[in-house]
């Protein structure tokens, strides 16, 4: 804050006059050096200290990215990248730049590869999720209750 003049910065830019602060750099904050892989749902979030009202465009590996790719919201500047879009990169390392009026924040994030045991399947229904202990009530139950019939025919027969 500058108290003779009143300005304060935010996210690099003054809240008064709108200049940006000598030596802003914007970074991300959220999301550097991510993961994801293929053969999933997931999505691929970034935040930007930058301020959501300067931001331009988002850019992989040096080119502009349609915006039907990702949506971008407030909270400095969050951009999210679509599964859809995701699944088009090759596996390996990407640069995703996020460009905004105070300038550019980079970062890496790393595809990989569909999982050989694909672990994001749900395995098979194969009725091992039955309740063993259920079933082990349910014999013991018939077995006390042929008992109970056995010692009552036998005790009836003996007089």
């Amino acid at each position: 804050m500058i108290p003779a003049a009143g300005h304060s910065y935010e996210d690099g830019k003054c809240s008064v006059c709108g200049t940006v602060e000598k030596g802003f750099k914007p970074r991300i904050i959220k999301g550097a050096n991510s993961t994801w892989q293929k053969g999933t749902k997931n999505v691929l979030s970034f935040t930007s200290n930058a301020a959501f009202d300067d931001f331009l465009k988002v850019q992989i590996d040096g080119k502009d990215l349609d915006a039907v790719n990702y949506e971008v919201k407030e909270g400095s500047t969050i951009v999210t990248l679509k599964a859809t879009y995701l699944e088009t990169l090759s596996v390996g390392k990407h640069t995703l730049a996020v460009i905004s009026d105070t300038g550019t924040a980079t970062t890496e994030f790393t595809v990989k590869a569909v999982s050989g045991n694909d672990n994001n399947k749900q395995p098979p229904q194969t009725g091992d999720e039955v309740q063993i202990l259920i079933w082990i009530a349910f014999m013991l139950a018939g077995s006390a209750l042929a008992g109970t019939v056995l010692y009552i025919q036998k005790k009836k027969y003996r007089r």
